[in-house]
């Protein structure tokens, strides 16, 4: 089953820094675009996420060698059409009885109009979905996400 997933900023970064949220070398972030791109399931987009994504690679761009093969491969993944999925507006809007950090209302907005599976290490972000199964979508941990990308 094809699946779509709606990665929060952090995971590029983790997949950029080979690390996990707690700044231990982990390549499961890296593994998890990999096994996107390569089982043929896509990464939502808005035009705000890309933006976000952008400023992020941007920001990496004079990272250090062992970053740049997962820099390139995560810039490249963003652009092809084949890989992602993009939400174009109107989006929809989050109701507002569902309380979401307000920073994190681009990435749940695109998630919901995709049907994307929202993968963060924000436990924040993770909760406040699990607390309303009105969005519609389910938040992962990368580590639940790496299963479901694994599947072809």
């Amino acid at each position: 089953m094809k699946r779509v997933f709606l990665l929060d900023e952090n995971i590029l970064i983790l997949a950029i820094k080979g690390e996990d949220d707690r700044g231990n070398k982990d390549p499961s972030a890296a593994k998890l675009v990999r096994l996107v791109a390569q089982n043929c399931h896509r990464v939502a987009l808005s035009r705000e996420v890309s933006r976000r994504y952008r400023r992020h690679l941007k920001a990496f761009q004079a990272a250090p060698f062992y970053a740049q093969p997962m820099l390139g491969f995560l810039a490249q993944l963003l652009v092809r059409d084949d890989k992602t999925c993009l939400q174009h507006d109107p989006l929809p809007e989050i109701p507002p009885e569902v309380v979401i950090p307000l920073d994190d209302h681009p990435i749940v907005i695109c998630a919901v109009a995709a049907n994307a599976l929202l993968v963060t290490t924000d436990g924040r972000l993770k909760g406040a979905i699990e607390a309303c199964p009105a969005l519609g979508i389910t938040a992962l941990s990368p580590a639940e996400a790496l299963e479901l990308a694994a599947s072809v």
